[in-house]
């Protein structure tokens, strides 16, 4: 897109300008998520259901409040960087984006927790082996 706004302008178009403004923010959301990062604060919401599960494909959610409005996605293991967690949450990292935030009461109890971070840490560790690479 940059391009071709470059193209135009250096034949004389000014929207060639224009092309080469929005290329450029493309690039930078495309490299800095902040977009992307400002609708995923939305998914964590207070009184809302969810419901997270995983399977050989990667790990699943579903998020609904009271008929507002229901969020669903899938992250594939290979995307999924690791864990974070603090005294309240633990979330499900893709890269430096948190793609699921689970707090930590929703499970039915310590062990529940300890299974979930032992099975998400298990498979992020055979995907790495499996494509050969490291992320750090």
């Amino acid at each position: 897109m940059v391009a071709v706004g470059l193209l135009l302008w250096v034949l004389g178009n000014t929207g060639g300008f224009v092309l080469i403004v929005i290329g450029i923010l493309f690039f930078a959301e495309w490299r800095f998520p902040v977009f992307d990062r400002w609708l995923d604060r939305g998914r964590m919401v207070v009184g809302s259901e969810c419901e997270v599960w995983l399977d050989a494909s990667g790990a699943h959610w579903r998020q609904s409040r009271g008929g507002a409005f229901e969020t669903t996605g899938q992250i594939d293991w290979s995307r999924i960087s690791g864990l974070r967690e603090d005294d309240r949450g633990i979330l499900v990292m893709d890269g430096r984006v948190a793609r699921i935030g689970i707090p930590k009461t929703a499970f039915a109890s310590a062990e529940a927790l300890a299974d979930f971070r032992a099975e998400v840490r298990q498979r992020i560790a055979e995907q790495r082996v499996g494509s050969g690479s490291a992320r750090r």
